[in-house]
Order: C-alpha cells, then structure tokens, then sequence
C-alpha cells in the first residue's frame, strides 16, 4: 500500500498523527478484550485485525516503545475444592487483566489475550460435566463477590469439591449449576 492508502486506513492524515492513533488503537483494543466474554473466535478475529494494524504502523516507520512480556501463568493447586479454584482462577485472571491494561503494544496485547485464552480453557476443565439439554447461550461471568458468596454457602451445607456440585450432592445453589452450565458451553463451543 502506498503511503496515502496507510493514512485512510488508520483514519490520519499526516505523519505526525500516528503517535496519537496509535495510543488510541491500543486503547480500543485493550477495552474490547477487557469487556468481552472470552470467545476464542471472536478473539482470534480481534487478533488478526490487530496483526493487520500492526504491520501498517511497521510499514510506516512507527515503533513502539514498550519491552515485550514474556510470563508463563501460575499453575492450578492441585485441588478438587471449589472455592480454592475459583479464588485462584480469579487471583490469575486479574493480573492478566492487569497486565493486559498495563500494555502499550500490540505484541503485548496479543501475548495478554493468548495467556487469557489457556487461562479460561485450564479453569473451565474443572467444572467439565455433561448435560442432556442444549445449551445455547454464553452470557458474561456472574459477579465475582456474589459467586464466592455463594461457594461459601455451599460450603456450609457440605459441598466442597466439584465432584459435589457434579452430583447434585448438598443441594447446590442455582447460581452455581448455571455457572457450571455456562463454562461448559464456552469450553464446548467457544475455547
């Protein structure tokens, strides 16, 4: 592409434009995957705009200043206790959504959204259970205070492992067996 086109694209119209549409492309970007529901499809599309994005800002000469990340996430206690996952899977999905808030590049952006990725498929394993209904509708994450809430409720009536909940054992809460509904259909259809 000439110059030209590589302007109308990125929506500038002269050289010294491209700092700011830059930040601001980052920004779009970073909000999108700190909103959305994570699909791995629709996240794999941001990801290739993104890598599109990328090499035109290249082309133009414009390069970021931030050093690349490279972590590797915490592993999982080895533990079949609901709360002790569920603490710990949010304890990780915070800093990478830290993380992800914190970069200024889109290397780093794609690294964040592919941690989030193995992330949400590592954690979603612990609730894997079949069901004889269809379910068809991924909706956002339930509220973080008031899905440990209810853990610790469950707890009190003698659930504690996700083999309990599996089972229908000590009554789960609603909240919950939709919860692991839920998960189960991301992990299914959409990581």
């Amino acid at each position: 592409m000439r110059e030209q086109e590589l302007f109308a694209y990125l929506g500038i119209s002269e050289i010294n434009e491209i700092e700011e549409c830059y930040e601001d492309k980052i920004f779009a970007h970073k909000q999108f995957f700190l909103n959305s529901v994570v699909m791995k499809k629709v996240f794999e599309q941001r990801l290739n705009r993104i890598e599109k994005e990328k090499k035109i800002f290249d082309e133009l000469g414009y390069v970021s200043k931030q050093s690349a990340l490279n972590f590797l996430l915490e592993e999982f206690p080895q533990s079949n206790q609901i709360i002790t996952i569920y603490t710990h899977y949010q304890k990780l999905k915070n800093d990478l959504k830290l993380r992800l808030f914190s970069c200024d590049s889109y290397e780093n952006i794609g690294y964040c959204v592919m941690k989030r990725l193995e992330l949400e498929g590592l954690y979603s394993e612990y609730w894997n259970c079949e069901y004889d209904e269809e379910i068809e509708i991924a909706s956002k994450e339930n509220d973080e205070m008031l899905v440990l809430k209810i853990i610790r409720e469950y707890q009190e009536n003698g659930g504690r492992t996700f083999e309990d909940l599996k089972k229908n054992r000590n009554n789960p809460p609603e909240l919950l067996l939709k919860e692991m509904k839920r998960l189960n259909l991301i992990r299914t259809k959409y990581l």
